[in-house]
C-alpha cells in the first residue's frame, strides 16, 4: 500500500550516488541532463507512489516525504 504522498530531494544534501535510483520500484528518482542541479536526484512526481523506499535508502539525507517525519517513514516501511 503506498500514500498520497510524493518524495522529493534537497539538492544541498544529495550527493549524486544513485541508491535512490536503484532502489526505487516505479523509477520516480532520476538523473536527467538539462536538470534543474545537475548530477543532483530529481523526482518525478507522477511517478512517485510515496512509499518512502528511496528516502529510508538516501545516505546523505537529501530525500523526504512532504508531511511526514523520517520515524513516520520508517513505519510505513515496517508495514510493506
Amino acid at each position: 500500500q503506498v500514500s498520497g504522498a510524493v518524495a522529493y530531494v534537497d539538492p544541498s544534501f544529495c550527493s549524486g550516488c544513485g541508491v535512490c535510483v536503484d532502489i526505487c520500484p516505479y523509477s520516480a528518482p532520476s538523473f536527467e541532463e538539462g536538470q534543474v542541479y545537475p548530477g543532483k536526484a530529481e523526482i518525478n512526481p507522477v511517478l512517485c507512489k510515496g512509499c518512502g523506499l528511496c528516502v529510508a535508502s538516501c545516505r546523505s539525507g537529501a530525500l523526504n516525504l512532504k508531511g511526514f517525519e523520517e520515524h513516520q517513514i520508517m513505519t510505513m516501511i515496517n508495514e510493506i
